[in-house]
């Protein structure tokens, strides 16, 4: 109330002048008008995105994860006691039924696999028995009344399905060697949670029915939101408008620059060299409650990345950035910063009279 009544008795020359300082200190130029015939892939900043990328385009489009559904196929069904476990539930046809419900859900699955491998510790993309498990517990799938789907079986589903066949094994043989999942061993994964949860549990009558259930009925009810967000949104939304482009093209010497200094020899940067780039730039001093939290750097970084068909031979481009991803990056990084409110500037001391210049 001693504050409130201050302000009131406040001369109003003084709050004149401060207003107008804060009227200029805001002030904006107009937004830049896109002419009619202009699209982002004829723009000369994003052009070269497409030549780069699986998809040829601006967007991953469902053709190229048709051509990675097919990719990881290849290799699931070389993998013969997967297949004998399948086939085994309904024969050689169970083959091309399963084969058909993960082409409805292939997409979900990258985006869920895609989010628990970025949340890990680790500088690239990495699915390791921590973020299985804790995929395992936000699907609700292990069950303790089960008699194959408890929580030990599923972690043996976790080392069968990166090659090693139980933890015993794994403490043996490739002791101080973490296992990983790579997305097709994901895949596998799934199908043998499936047969574990739903098929030999005799909720589903075959292999194709319980893949699908588990699908319905655990993964898509239960994913968090970042989990199923289309990176493709923002894209298409927010990133390939006139007005970013014109921001861009303003100050891209500088943004050049900054990608050759930080890039590596290959003219890449990984997720280290962006997190030092942030460091540097100042992020680290923003105060806690409007600082960008680690997490969602890892996430705008990988979102940034475009979707690789071939997950194995194109682990350069899953866990690093091109220039136009660079790009990306930095606009999904400045979407992730939100104003402050005054409850929030008065929270760590900004004076009144400086809220405007201080956002």
């Amino acid at each position: 109330e001693q504050v409130i009544t201050v302000e009131k008795e406040k001369p109003p020359p003084v709050e004149t002048v401060e207003t107008a300082e804060d009227e200029e200190d805001v002030a904006l130029p107009d937004e830049p008008v896109a002419p009619v015939d202009w699209v982002a892939n004829e723009s000369e900043l994003w052009r070269n995105r497409m030549c780069h990328s699986d998809s040829l385009d601006l967007v991953d489009s469902d053709q190229v994860y048709a051509i990675g559904l097919e990719i990881d196929w290849s290799r699931l069904s070389s993998k013969m006691p997967l297949v004998h476990e399948i086939i085994g539930h309904g024969g050689l046809v169970m083959l091309f039924r399963v084969h058909d419900v993960l082409d409805a859900h292939f997409k979900s699955l990258c985006l869920a696999y895609s989010y628990f491998a970025m949340i890990a510790n680790a500088p690239q993309l990495s699915m390791g028995e921590a973020e299985f498990a804790h995929f395992i517990s936000q699907c609700h799938l292990a069950d303790s009344s089960s008699m194959h789907c408890k929580e030990k079986d599923c972690h043996g589903i976790f080392f069968a399905s990166s090659n090693r066949h139980d933890w015993a094994s794994y403490k043996a043989q490739e002791a101080g060697k973490a296992a990983k999942l790579s997305r097709c061993e994901f895949m596998e994964a799934v199908i043998r949670l499936a047969l574990a949860k739903y098929v030999m549990n005799h909720e589903a009558k075959d292999v194709a029915l319980g893949l699908d259930m588990l699908i319905q009925n655990n993964l898509l009810p239960n994913l968090p939101p970042a989990a199923t967000i289309d990176p493709n949104d923002f894209r298409c939304n927010r990133l390939y408008t006139y007005e970013v482009e014109t921001a861009y093209s303003e100050n891209l010497p500088v943004l050049k620059a900054l990608f050759a200094a930080y890039s590596g020899p290959l003219g890449r940067i990984h997720l280290p060299q962006l997190q030092l780039l942030i460091s540097h730039a100042g992020f680290d001093s923003i105060p806690d409650p409007l600082k960008i939290p680690d997490r969602d750097i890892r996430l705008c970084f990988f979102w940034s990345c475009m979707f690789n068909a071939d997950s194995l031979k194109s682990m350069k481009a899953c866990n690093s950035l091109s220039f136009p991803d660079f790009l990306e990056c930095i606009a999904r990084l400045a979407d992730a910063l939100s104003l402050p409110g005054e409850e929030q500037l008065i929270a760590i001391g900004v004076p009144d009279g400086l809220f405007s210049r201080y956002q």
